[in-house]
């Protein structure tokens, strides 16, 4: 993900021909949305894109206290020019809403169905090795987002996935103790699927099985 600042917003058609532009001069397919493998095979190769976004530079020092923004602040690095991140508002850990966590649990939601196809369930050897791998791409970030709801809940977000793991491996037990009852294992699962986002190795998992799982956890 990048972000360019500008004097004046530029064109999202713009912006979406030139991030597939870049991402063809890669050898990617460049496919901006994870909506084109609703109808299609997904292959990581065909599907891998950069995506560039636009923010007007009079704008952010009244950025709303978003997740975006939030880890825009404190966890993204200027590549070129100025650091407008000097510009961005201060944003406190406990200052996301709690919006924030149902939007991201609605996003998941929806990147979790176009990974999935009804046939799996029927025959998991229908899933190739790229549909498999996104799917738990998509599983995880599943875990991750739950982590997110919870640090939002207690006030105790963080800007990186790493931070926030660790500080809900703190927490949890105090914080959520009838979760923690329920669901003894969740932060090793976050701990898993980060590694799973280095490594994507995953073999031994049943995707279809992992799949429910998530949407039972979400």
């Amino acid at each position: 993900d990048m972000y360019i600042i500008t004097k004046s917003l530029l064109a999202d058609k713009f912006l979406e021909d030139l991030a597939t532009d870049i991402s063809r001069k890669f050898g990617w397919g460049g496919k901006a949305h994870a909506e084109a493998f609703e109808t299609a095979r997904y292959d990581f190769k065909k599907f891998l894109h950069i995506d560039i976004r636009c923010i007007e530079e009079s704008k952010l020092k009244y950025l709303p206290a978003t997740v975006r923004y939030f880890e825009m602040k404190y966890a993204s690095k200027v590549l070129y020019g100025k650091n407008v991140l000097d510009d961005f508002p201060e944003i406190k850990e406990d200052d996301i809403p709690i919006s924030e966590g149902l939007r991201l649990v609605m996003n998941r939601y929806m990147l979790m169905l176009i990974s999935f196809k009804q046939d799996y369930i029927k025959n998991r050897k229908l899933i190739n090795e790229s549909e498999k791998k996104i799917m738990f791409y998509y599983i995880g970030k599943a875990y991750l987002t739950a982590c997110e709801n919870l640090l939002m809940l207690a006030g105790r977000f963080k800007a990186t996935y790493w931070d926030r793991a660790y500080e809900l491996e703190k927490i949890y037990a105090k914080e959520f103790p009838e979760l923690n009852k329920n669901h003894p294992d969740l932060v090793k699962k976050i701990f898993f699927y980060l590694n799973y986002k280095k490594n994507m190795n995953i073999a031994k998992e049943d995707p279809v099985d992992a799949w429910f799982d998530a949407r039972d956890l979400l």
